[in-house]
């Protein structure tokens, strides 16, 4: 027998170690934060349900392409050695995926498909032969497919909010959220500002368009547990800003625990800045500024 399969596989378990080391360490953090952004189901029919739509809307997004497809592509082609393989790549992430999520009752994010789907087109090149002669209508109706949807995508980034829709992420006002609390902060502290807590999305916008340079520090929700890199004794010298999505919860139950944890925490009132942003906030004020 020879021994490089062997020599490859120790090689693995070598590289794997530290990794395994990493998440003993820090409490298995990838996998809790999986398991939290599923959809957790309380029955078999809701949880059937929730994998139908989740199914549902694969198909939806991949009926436009298979649609062209056909302006495109004639006559099956026979079997090849590949087919399996190919075969195998298209369908079985979705298979894979869709299977757990039945058994362990958890509902899968529809967008979470848009990676599976992507050797389905390689599937259907090696499955079908390509017409030559409808290339140009292909292309043709490619291309107005192509512009229909950029249109769209472009109208509801500029005109939604603007209409009274409730704003998509990617019209957040990440940059006057950040400047607002950026001069609170300097108007109630005057010092540095090094850390901005609240969840993976505000922080990390008023992180990110801070005028301040470094960058200050995201902590997710004020917990070590998900942000295990932050020093809580430096919070505690710089102070930081706290933020959350008041539109859709008051009161946090994190933030209780953060209150807790820094009782010299000063809540602050609530500001709406577009339709359907309002964001609640509080200063622990630094060190210095609190003796």
């Amino acid at each position: 027998m020879r021994p490089q399969p062997y020599l490859a596989a120790l090689m693995g378990v070598l590289l794997l170690v530290p990794h395994a080391t990493w998440l003993q360490k820090f409490d298995y953090l990838p996998f809790r934060y999986a398991s939290n952004r599923f959809e957790h189901q309380t029955g078999m029919f809701q949880n059937l349900r929730a994998t139908m739509t989740f199914l549902a809307a694969q198909i939806a997004a991949m009926l436009p392409p298979i649609a062209l497809a056909t302006l495109l592509l004639r006559f099956r082609l026979p079997k090849t050695s590949h087919s399996s393989l190919i075969r195998w790549l298209a369908f079985a992430p979705l298979v894979i995926v869709v299977i757990p999520s039945l058994i362990l009752q958890r509902g899968l994010h529809s967008i979470w498909g848009i990676p599976m789907l992507t050797f389905i087109p390689l599937w259907l090149v090696s499955r079908f032969r390509i017409e030559i002669s409808r290339v140009r209508s292909f292309a043709i109706a490619w291309s107005a497919v192509f512009l229909l949807t950029l249109g769209a995508f472009a109208g509801n980034e500029l005109l939604a909010a603007k209409l009274g829709f409730k704003p998509s992420r990617g019209q957040f006002p990440g940059r006057a959220v950040a400047e607002y609390y950026f001069q609170s902060w300097k108007t109630n502290s005057g010092s540095p500002f090094m850390y901005v807590v609240g969840d993976e999305w505000e922080a990390a916008n008023i992180a990110f368009y801070s005028p301040e340079r470094p960058r200050p520090h995201v902590w997710i929700y004020g917990t070590d547990s998900v942000s295990p890199w932050i020093n809580e004794d430096d919070v505690l010298i710089h102070g930081a800003v706290v933020v959350w999505n008041a539109d859709t919860t008051k009161h946090p139950g994190w933030l209780d625990v953060f209150l807790s944890r820094f009782p010299g925490t000063i809540l602050q009132e609530e500001r709406t800045f577009t339709k359907g942003i309002v964001l609640g906030s509080a200063i622990l004020p630094p060190a210095s500024a609190r003796k």
